[in-house]
């Protein structure tokens, strides 16, 4: 079956890339590497970065995160069904270019917004990882998670109607995805 094996794997490290983040335009990258018999240890890592528009009407969204976690393999580190217990660590800003008309000299101005979200949390996830061959995997994974930050913005328009609160953000969500890396 797609060469898919449930053998012992001679490998303790890999190296993956989360195929649904790349639909996002998110570059989320993870290196797993084996503790023990029947755990492991994995650290994720992403970026993303959008840009829309152009001249003076212009928007970005860009991102950071950090996600380690701790996995437990019920067959074989690497190998099989797990459950890992995660923390995540993520910065988001996005800053807005845009045309305004000046309160008082009734110019046409560049107006730039500004917005920040910081979050930190975590959750467990359940998955399973297959190697292919003797140096591909795939692993598929899925579960809640909680996070909680702040949100700021400012914008250095004169008029009041577009100043903005800073809040305090917190929320469950849902954490998924599918991974193929390399292992070695």
């Amino acid at each position: 079956m797609l060469g898919l094996t449930n053998q012992s794997i001679a490998q303790s490290n890999a190296v993956k890339l989360n195929i649904f983040s790349l639909a996002i335009g998110t570059y989320n990258v993870s290196y797993e590497k084996a503790l023990g018999d029947k755990n492991s240890a994995q650290l994720g890592l992403f970026y993303l970065g959008y840009k829309y528009g152009s001249g003076d009407n212009k928007t970005s969204f860009t991102g950071i995160g950090i996600t380690p976690e701790f996995r437990i393999y019920f067959n074989e580190a690497m190998n099989g069904f797990y459950i890992a217990p995660f923390m995540r660590y993520q910065n988001y800003t996005l800053k807005a270019d845009y045309q305004d008309t000046d309160s008082i000299t009734f110019q046409t101005v560049t107006r730039t917004a500004k917005g920040s979200l910081q979050t930190f949390g975590g959750g467990l996830i359940a998955g399973h990882q297959w190697l292919l061959g003797e140096h591909f995997t795939i692993d598929v994974f899925l579960g809640p998670s909680y996070n909680a930050g702040s949100a700021k913005s400012t914008d250095d328009s004169d008029d009041p109607n577009y100043k903005f609160n800073t809040g305090v953000f917190d929320g469950f969500g849902l954490r998924w995805g599918l991974t193929f890396g390399f292992a070695f």
